[in-house]
């Protein structure tokens, strides 16, 4: 028998009285990334090719598909998964030092970050059928304005997870100007969210969508004490690569995700969304089930240390693929946003628009199309930003959006009643977030990518241990979420002159009222080719392969009061707006009237009031603000 990948070709007859050394059955060895896969279902072959390669040093085989590896795992050390079968041919890798284990007191921290998830939840006022937020919000301190630095998945990640702005990290797009590095192109040796619990003598471990993919890659690896578990890409329907870009297989639930039935059915609309049947298994629920197995594995293993644990769920990004049942909750009858809320502010300015149907055009072909007869049909490039958003697909789309986020809800559900089984409940902070929030058709737009509410709203849920549920009004930023998290796990957060946030945690605690700032402030860029070949965000799908290539970058405050937005021209020399001169274009909009529903804070920004002469003196502050953080 033959197996040639990467060079290798092996012989088993070459091992005819074959003892495979410390074989382990039903466990998925925890080493290093998989550096080669091939099928088989025999322990024999999987272990002599390991054998037989010098490069290899342990292996696992979960039935079908035979993982080799070039380190042996740490302590041997291998995670419980039925029907694997591990071994390894090399002496294992001593484990590393520890650092110092942390002060008594310390506590666990669940961070769950849900992709695309605007505050659509019942405890922000929305008809979602969300029990587990709920349940959670009672006594958790809700956020009731929490807005992200850019309403994109890479900036606002690597934004929040590095305790740093964009303009620091140099990552305002997705994908980014660096891909494989991220911030650390930028920031080579700073010390992640999850990378300071590590430096401080934490078990840290994550699994799904954490960092954006490969930006940095494999959701950069120094900021974890064990490999972070990757997840089929954008769930039920797509299998066209991982998240974790080195390898195709990841360890634990993973290693059997391929024999998954993914086949996606009742999609309609080229798979926007999806109703897939119960007995298959979505992507965030294989995700939930790798972290709450890693829960029982940090249980079982007895280091008696505190865990920061990172779950990222893929839902509800596009497709809004989950469950049926899910689907069954809404019947259809998922409330349409406000006709009113579907077109553009008044006299906003074409810079603050993008080509929406560009960004659903490689999805779902012309069906959103205003009107499928006219030659060429309105899509992609052919969209005017005084259009409205067409209202036919707008029912399937709140209806497969509130579906993935009670899918979501479900999964969450999970993590916390396992804290609850492990005992761990009253020992962890939870923090749950989306990454930004997301245009349903509002301002006639879909996606994210803008300085409006609808992209740059997020829920940011955080609970502690015998936490009481309380409400918090004043904007905050995610930018906040680092050094809040730190303090609330009672370790001293990093100094001050080395993050950007505000540490909200006297908020949470009660022990201050007044402790925020009360401003939010966030960024986008803008490209004359962007969507369907028109203005809208810079990306190097575009072309727009660096910085400096850039044109226009907008930038926004939110107070409790007022969203003012300016536009400037962008400096690809200095990689920063053109300060000198005037805007090229400002917004103001009033949110004095807002009373914590999600209608009234899209009403708010209807009309752009920037022209009014009562509004010059909040005009001119709310400038300099703005000019003071993003100069």
């Amino acid at each position: 028998i033959f197996h040639v990948a990467a060079g290798l070709c092996l012989s088993v007859t070459a091992y005819p009285q074959l003892q495979c050394p410390d074989v382990q059955h039903n466990v998925a060895f925890h080493a290093e990334p998989t550096y080669d896969y091939f099928p088989t279902d025999s322990v024999d072959i999987c272990c002599a090719a390991c054998l037989g390669n010098s490069s290899c040093a342990s292996w696992t085989l979960n039935g079908k598909i035979c993982h080799l590896k070039h380190d042996a795992p740490i302590g041997n050390k291998g995670l419980p998964q039925k029907g694997c079968v591990s071994g390894s041919t090399r002496k294992p890798v001593p484990p590393p030092p520890w650092p110092p284990r942390p002060p008594n007191g310390s506590l666990n921290v669940l961070f769950v970050i849900s992709d695309d998830m605007r505050p659509t939840l019942s405890v922000y006022g929305q008809p979602a059928v969300t029990p587990h937020f709920d349940a959670f919000a009672a006594n958790a301190t809700v956020f009731q304005n929490a807005y992200v630095q850019v309403a994109w998945c890479s900036p606002s990640r690597n934004s929040f997870l590095t305790g740093r702005r964009p303009d620091a990290t140099h990552i305002w797009t997705t994908p980014g100007t660096e891909p494989g590095k991220g911030f650390r192109a930028y920031g080579a040796n700073w010390v992640t969210l999850p990378g300071y619990f590590k430096q401080h003598g934490y078990i840290t471990t994550a699994g799904g969508k954490i960092f954006h993919p490969d930006e940095p890659s494999n959701n950069d690896p120094p900021s974890w004490t064990d490999e972070p578990s990757c997840a089929v890409k954008n769930d039920v329907g797509d299998r066209s690569g991982t998240f974790c870009t080195q390898w195709k297989y990841s360890w634990g639930g993973y290693l059997t995700c391929d024999d998954v039935n993914t086949s996606c059915t009742n999609c309609s609309n080229a798979g926007a969304w999806c109703a897939v049947s119960d007995d298959q298994v979505a992507g965030d629920t294989r995700i939930a089930d790798e972290m709450i197995s890693r829960m029982h594995y940090i249980k079982e293993s007895q280091l008696n240390r505190p865990f920061f644990m990172a779950v990222g769920f893929l839902k509800p990004h596009l497709p809004y693929a989950a469950p049926v049942r899910f689907y069954n909750e809404y019947n259809s009858t998922y409330p349409m946003p406000q006709k009113s809320s579907l077109s553009m502010p008044d006299k906003a300015p074409r810079i603050a628009w993008y080509d929406y149907f560009g960004s659903l055009s490689t999805r779902s072909g012309q069906v959103y199309c205003h009107n499928q007869n006219s030659s060429p049909p309105a899509c992609a490039g052919n969209v005017s930003m005084n259009d409205t958003f067409p209202l036919a697909p707008l029912r399937a789309l709140s209806t497969g959006y509130a579906a993935a986020i009670s899918h979501v809800d479900n999964e969450f559900g999970r993590l916390l009643l396992a804290l609850d089984v492990l005992n761990y409940t009253t020992q962890t902070v939870v923090i749950f977030v989306g990454d930004h929030g997301q245009n349903l058709g509002e301002h006639n737009m879909f996606s994210k990518m803008t300085l409006y509410e609808t992209s740059l709203r997020a829920p940011m849920m955080i609970r502690i241990p015998n936490g009481l549920g309380r409400v918090i009004k004043p904007p905050v930023e995610f930018v906040d979420i680092y050094p809040t998290i730190v303090s609330l796990a009672n370790l001293h957060p990093p100094a001050n002159d080395t993050l950007q946030g505000q540490n909200l945690a006297p908020l949470i605690l009660g022990s201050c009222t007044n402790c925020s700032s009360g401003m939010a402030f966030s960024q986008v860029t803008r490209c004359s080719q962007s969507y369907g070949g028109v203005l809208g965000p810079c990306s190097s799908v575009f072309g727009q392969k660096n910085a400096s290539q850039f044109e226009w970058m907008g930038m926004t405050i939110r107070t409790a009061e007022y969203r003012y937005v300016e536009w400037r021209t962008w400096n690809g020399t200095l990689l920063s707006p053109q300060w000198n001169g005037e805007p090229v274009a400002i917004e103001l909009y009033d949110h004095r009237n807002d009373d914590g529903s999600f209608d009234s804070f899209v009403n708010g920004e209807s009309v752009n009031i920037a022209s009014d002469p009562q509004f010059v003196s909040v005009l001119q502050n709310l400038s300099n603000a703005v000019r003071k953080i993003f100069n």
